[in-house]
């Protein structure tokens, strides 16, 4: 996949936080669950303790005295079960906590709001200008055709070490031949590590609920920036 490409078909990317995080986000940008957990539990964010699946939401105070909170991983209820050879349970949740996750399509956001789990909690949810993110971070951005964070049936796509991979090496015409479509090949972006300026390449904050995010819709209401095809 070209940076181009990811450009063109998906010109917007969406981060959604718990909105009690918002205050932490302005002041440090947006943290891997790693570091978040250095606040949260203390220790390094890479030890053994720190890589266990989390059973409930964290809530703490961080290091600049703001309200740090920590999804829990409940939708990896079946992740030993699709888990490819040659990647521990360990592993993938390291994986998982050392980056910053983005979705690609105000589809896949909707779905994640109205959730069961996220739809009586307020989040903020940020709308990311993607060539301004690609600009800054081009050399490291990672996409995926899944959600990674989800394993809750065991039918769910196999994963592993290489579950994100670099705009090069991900087989966008083979994901887009298999959806049909061409904003379904890309379903995540990630960034490995900090985003501490994200803030830079925001382009609008909403709430949820809120104007743009009404219970009864199934998608968000969001305007998106036109954008031409490679």
């Amino acid at each position: 996949m070209k940076a181009d490409e990811l450009i063109a078909y998906h010109p917007q990317v969406f981060h959604t936080a718990d909105a009690r995080a918002w205050a932490s986000i302005q002041s440090r940008g947006l943290l891997p669950a790693k570091d978040l957990l250095v606040d949260a539990v203390g220790g390094s964010g890479s030890g053994p303790g720190e890589r266990r699946l989390r059973s409930q939401v964290l809530t703490t105070e961080g290091a600049d005295g703001h309200v740090v909170v920590i999804r829990d991983q409940k939708p990896l209820k079946f992740l030993d079960d699709v888990l490819e050879e040659g990647t521990t349970r360990e592993e993938f949740l390291h994986l998982l906590d050392s980056r910053v996750f983005f979705w690609a399509t105000a589809e896949r956001l909707g779905r994640l709001l109205r959730g069961r789990m996220y739809r009586t909690t307020p989040q903020v949810v940020l709308t990311v200008d993607t060539r301004s993110l690609v600009e800054a971070y081009g050399e490291v951005i990672e996409v995926s055709p899944y959600n990674t964070g989800s394993a809750h049936v065991p039918s769910a796509p196999r994963r592993g070490k290489s579950v994100s991979q670099r705009l090069d090496d991900f087989e966008y015409d083979a994901w887009r031949a298999k959806r049909r479509k061409a904003d379904a090949a890309v379903v995540e972006a990630t960034i490995p590590g900090a985003v501490p300026d994200i803030l830079d390449h925001v382009v609008r904050v909403d709430d949820f609920p809120g104007p743009h995010f009404p219970t009864s819709s199934t998608e968000p209401q969001l305007d998106t920036v036109a954008s031409d095809t490679p």
